[in-house]
């Protein structure tokens, strides 16, 4: 399968248009009036998800750092995906085998993946760590 054609069953399923550029995809993922950036890009055989989780916060921020560090480990806290903190924002990135996303199985990758990026989102906000969420 490739990268198009799993783009265009995922889309299907999400009933999103998932048209590839440059080999990625883009959407904004909205939830009470947030919208948080969400990139699906070509890995070969491989999707790779990312969310914006924000701007890490200038008061806390090792804190939080702390806790993307400890929720990283095993993945308890992050659903599979992995936390990355770069240029002063976090992210949540999670790498999925294309056919999965053609087998009709997208929403039940896509869904957790945006439940525990807004999680996220909102522990980032607040300086916090998962216990504080």
């Amino acid at each position: 399968m490739t990268f198009e054609e799993a783009m265009e069953s995922l889309g299907g399923e999400l009933g999103l248009p998932l048209v590839p550029e440059n080999g990625a995809v883009a959407f904004e993922a909205e939830r009470d009036g947030d919208a948080m950036s969400v990139t699906i890009a070509d890995a070969g055989e491989f999707a790779e998800f990312s969310a914006d989780l924000g701007e890490l916060p200038a008061e806390g921020r090792e804190e939080t750092l702390f806790g993307m560090l400890e929720a990283n480990h095993l993945f308890e806290e992050t659903g599979g995906a992995s936390l990355s903190a770069g240029d002063g924002r976090a992210n949540l990135e999670r790498r999925v085998p294309l056919f999965t996303l053609g087998r009709g199985e997208g929403v039940r990758i896509v869904a957790p993946f945006l439940e525990t990026a807004w999680k996220w989102r909102g522990i980032i906000a607040g300086g916090g760590s998962p216990g504080e969420a």
